[in-house]
């Protein structure tokens, strides 16, 4: 809300109010009890993921509370989280992007021991290797860190269970408060991002709730399409019409003074073939799915010459 508005010292002192009492943190923590249940875990975690992740600074931002990150040459203020194995936020700590990723982790091992008392392993990637932070996470926390490292380092792949924490960073990211940092003190970041966890937490509190089936997981057995049912030949509708035909056995029917290209055989799971008037824009396509056959017909844009065959331009006249 615009700080001209009326009602924004209102919403601002509710907002102060409930960050200094520690509620959004309270909120996450009864959410995530509850989800773990759902899913038949144990309320308290006993294994975590840790990462890092980098935003960028709006010019509100000052100077003494943000950095600049050598690595992804940016200016602004690092996120450094922990999750458990659900993805769920258990611990975050903003500051300036020039700490280092084991001087995040050293903040978080206070707050996990001051938080919980049942986690016992870490996964980390290779920037929190090493034994100095070991030894200080096990000291302080009782944790132990894993690493797991890449198998190929020049290529995209799913790491074994750091991907849950990247999961989480691009459920964050779809909230546009949250894809800059435009806050004047850390403390006010970090409930932001809780406050945006609280949003996610009772959105899929309520799927479960009311019995509705998990989002399908990449990567798993996809599921087969029904095949489509055989409908009426309705394609006579014309060039620009719509029509479904039956399975085909035979060949396509290719409409008189149009040319047809087919791209995408074998790749695509329908394969798509259109047809192109000649020097003209594509009057439609034809979807092949489990043998059968659609004619969908591309709309002509309203003031098109009948025979410009570009955007509107009527014959011999130029583009300008």
């Amino acid at each position: 809300m615009a700080r001209r508005s009326g009602r924004f010292p209102a919403l601002y002192a509710f907002y102060e109010r409930w960050s200094e009492r520690g509620l959004p943190q309270s909120l996450v923590t009864r959410l995530r009890e509850r989800l773990r249940e759902a899913r038949g875990r144990n309320r308290e975690p006993s294994a975590c993921v840790i990462d890092s992740q980098i935003v960028k600074c709006a010019g509100t931002v000052p100077k003494k509370t943000s950095g600049y990150h050598g690595g992804k040459k940016i200016t602004g203020r690092g996120r450094h989280v922990v999750v458990d194995t659900e993805g769920w936020l258990l611990a975050l700590v903003v500051t300036a992007a020039s700490v280092s990723d084991k001087a995040g982790a050293k903040l978080l091992a206070g707050r996990l021991a001051a938080a919980f008392a049942t986690l016992r392993l870490m996964w980390a990637d290779a920037c929190y290797g090493g034994g100095p932070l070991s030894g200080f996470m096990q000291k302080t926390a009782g944790i132990t860190i894993e690493v797991v490292k890449r198998s190929s380092p020049h290529s995209f792949q799913v790491i074994r269970r750091r991907w849950v924490v990247e999961r989480t960073f691009g459920w964050l990211m779809r909230y546009r408060r949250l894809c800059r940092d435009y806050e004047t003190l850390p403390e006010h970041h970090e409930a932001m991002v809780y406050w945006a966890t609280v949003l996610i937490m009772t959105k899929r509190l309520a799927r479960y709730e009311n019995g509705h089936p998990d989002p399908g997981r990449w990567g798993g057995e996809r599921l087969k399409a029904d095949p489509q049912a055989a409908l009426s030949t309705g394609s006579q509708a014309g060039a620009h019409g719509c029509g479904i035909g039956t399975p085909m056995t035979g060949s396509l029917p290719q409409p008189s003074g149009f040319r047809m290209v087919v791209w995408g055989i074998g790749v695509l799971p329908a394969c798509p073939v259109a047809w192109w008037p000649a020097g003209g824009q594509p009057a439609g396509a034809v979807v092949l799915r489990g043998g059968a056959w659609a004619w969908i017909g591309f709309p002509r844009p309203a003031g098109r010459a009948a025979s410009g065959g570009g955007r509107g331009i009527k014959p011999g006249r130029s583009k300008r």
